[in-house]
């Protein structure tokens, strides 16, 4: 019996897990939530390079498939599409270009004062360092980014679209699987945060720096006994800009995390990368700072992740893989950047751990199928949870 082509490929190239296409007109694409059908091709080609122009248009249907479909998958519609592209990516990039310019000009102000105290040494300014990593992170690698993305729009064609398609087709469908997992350990991050303002009353909102010095990493404290401090200071925060980087990466990265492999998975790769993270972090950490944040533990996803895809070649496509390496040659720099606040040995360890558990958990293979869980990953990531629960509830007791 000859095997469906569905079984032969991952789960999100199956047509089926886009959305049916809707009844009646023959062809036609969704924008904005909205569908718009048409009769014939030629009329939602001419449809189709208005709307373009307005917002990239992911959906499209026609006579031969019952589910919607990525207008890249498509090459007939490629002349269609591209001018509408070019001139959101034009625009895209000038407005990052104008920001680039203006915040060089700020930064520049800003800094003045260190520049005349450090002289040719003035990376060695604490202000610098933080400063330049906003720089990085918010102005010269989005601008690096939409410049990239016009280059790329330019030379598009019919090759350069296929490759597109995949990529694309992966996100959307990651993005519309359920990852309550992923959502509880943000809620208990952002929790713990809002609580570190309220700490140690509900009316002193000028305390909290005191959280971090209650339950955050200093070495002198665990190397005195207080060895909890190891698992609370990774559910800790220094400020919203920390928070929101984080959050972030959490987001995106747990999220893949937990559809490729499943919720018990996530939730012990973070775990054992918050811990290995936190050792890393006392052994390099100088006395009389404080070590916070759950940046181990999402570098650890990281790690984990990009080996699990090696391993799994057919349950991702190469493009996004390689956005993994990006990630991790992207926090390397900006750890070098910002090395007198970032701790790059929770990083790295963080890094590491995740990585040999992906290797250790896992065996190669040419599946289109994730993993399936075992009673022994399951009870693994149950007595993780409770781990993970029963932190966070010390973590909150020690700060209040």
């Amino acid at each position: 019996m000859s095997i469906p082509p569905e079984h032969t490929v991952a789960v999100w190239q199956r047509s089926e897990h886009f959305p049916r296409k809707p009844d009646g007109a023959t062809y036609g694409f969704v924008f904005e939530r909205q569908a718009y059908g048409f009769s014939s091709l030629a009329e939602l080609q001419h449809s189709l390079s208005q709307h373009e122009s307005q917002g990239k248009i992911h959906y499209f249907w026609n006579p031969q498939q019952d589910h919607l479909v990525l207008t890249e998958e498509f090459p007939e519609l490629l002349e269609t599409i591209k001018p509408g592209r070019i001139a959101r990516a034009t625009q895209s990039f000038h407005d990052a270009r104008y920001k680039l310019i203006i915040f060089s000009i700020i930064l520049a102000v800003i800094m003045l004062p260190e520049f005349k105290k450090y002289g040719l040494s003035f990376y060695q300014s604490p202000m610098f360092g933080f400063y330049f990593v906003l720089f990085l992170m918010f102005i010269l690698i989005p601008c690096y980014e939409q410049w990239k993305r016009l280059k790329n729009v330019i030379k598009l064609d019919e090759q350069r679209l296929q490759d597109e398609a995949a990529e694309i087709r992966f996100d959307l469908w990651t993005a519309n699987q359920p990852s309550y997992f992923t959502k509880a350990l943000l809620a208990v991050l952002i929790g713990i945060f809002i609580i570190q303002f309220l700490a140690p009353s509900f009316t002193d909102l000028v305390r909290f720096d005191d959280s971090l010095q209650l339950a955050g990493l200093r070495k002198e404290l665990i190397q005195a006994g207080e060895g909890w401090r190891l698992w609370t200071a990774p559910f800790l925060h220094g400020g919203p800009v920390h928070l929101f980087m984080n959050a972030s990466g959490l987001w995106y990265i747990g999220r893949r995390v937990e559809v490729l492999t499943s919720w018990p998975h996530l939730l012990c790769s973070y775990l054992v990368s918050i811990l290995v993270g936190s050792y890393c972090s006392l052994a390099f950490i100088e006395a009389g700072r404080t070590g916070i944040g759950a940046s181990g533990g999402i570098m650890g996803l990281l790690g984990f992740l990009l080996v699990f895809e090696i391993l799994h070649p057919k349950l991702a496509p190469r493009p996004a893989r390689r956005r993994l390496v990006a990630g991790i040659i992207l926090m390397a720099v900006i750890g070098l950047a910002g090395f007198q606040f970032i701790d790059n040995a929770a990083h790295a360890g963080g890094l590491l751990a995740g990585m040999a558990y992906g290797y250790l958990g896992f065996k190669k293979s040419d599946s289109v199928y994730r993993p399936k869980l075992s009673n022994v990953d399951l009870a693994i990531g149950a007595v993780s949870l409770v781990i993970i629960v029963l932190t966070a509830i010390f973590t909150v007791g020690k700060i209040i």
